[in-house]
């Protein structure tokens, strides 16, 4: 990501070699992908930049939302909302890349439905669904993971949080 006024970029993400990330939540790609001027650059943002996301929610995970407390009667009563809310923000992943690959061209509703469900599941990611809590994504790969080996300093995740808030 290049932050601007003559900055060094930041890495968020990176899937060579020894893959790091992942980089963007779910909220936060769709929400870059949203302040884009023009459907164009709103497919084109959102398309580059889906290698870079991964985000349990995204993957119709009901493990995503879970409570960090360890309450098990309300992990049981909670569970189909949750997994409700986890299924919604999948369609809407799998919705709006599809979308967005057809604005840039591509001829069949179908096909890119389904190049759009497998680039949102677990399978296509390099990470695997990671839950993010508080902004930061629980991967020990993950620069924006503060207790990473790869963090970033606290300046820059908090310059990335503020640029990618949704």
């Amino acid at each position: 990501m290049l932050p601007g006024s003559g900055r060094k970029y930041l890495e968020i993400a990176s899937v060579e070699g020894h893959q790091r990330g992942p980089g963007l939540s779910w909220p936060e790609l769709a929400g870059v992908a949203a302040r884009q001027p023009d459907p164009v650059r709103r497919a084109q943002t959102l398309l580059l930049l889906a290698p870079a996301f991964g985000d349990a929610a995204a993957l119709g995970d009901a493990a995503a939302d879970t409570p960090a407390h360890d309450d098990r009667g309300a992990l049981e009563r909670d569970a189909p909302q949750r997994l409700g809310a986890s299924e919604a923000v999948e369609s809407e992943a799998v919705a709006l890349l599809s979308a967005a690959m057809r604005t840039l061209g591509a001829p069949d509703e179908s096909a890119t439905a389904v190049v759009a469900s497998r680039a949102v599941s677990d399978d296509a990611l390099f990470w695997g669904p990671v839950h993010w809590v508080a902004g930061a994504p629980e991967s020990d790969y993950a620069s924006r993971n503060p207790a990473s080996a790869y963090a970033l300093p606290d300046a820059d995740r908090k310059l990335l949080g503020s640029l990618l808030a949704p």
